[in-house]
């Protein structure tokens, strides 16, 4: 397994810094492109906005 560099991270964090194009590239990291690190970083992202949006619509159904 390849580790991802210091560069790479910082690339990678700048994309996700320019708005449409963090969609884009993050899509494309969830559905397996690219190296695995950053794949499993955007899955576990993905997994904790999940879990944000389910308590938010949660306590805002619970709070009407």
């Amino acid at each position: 397994m390849e580790s991802v560099s210091v560069s790479e991270w910082f690339w990678t964090l700048l994309i996700f810094a320019i708005p449409i194009v963090n969609i884009i590239v993050f899509i494309c990291y969830v559905l397996g492109t690219g190296k695995p690190s950053i794949v499993n970083f955007c899955r576990a992202s993905c997994l904790w906005f999940l879990v944000g949006l389910a308590l938010s619509l949660l306590f805002g159904l619970l709070g009407t």
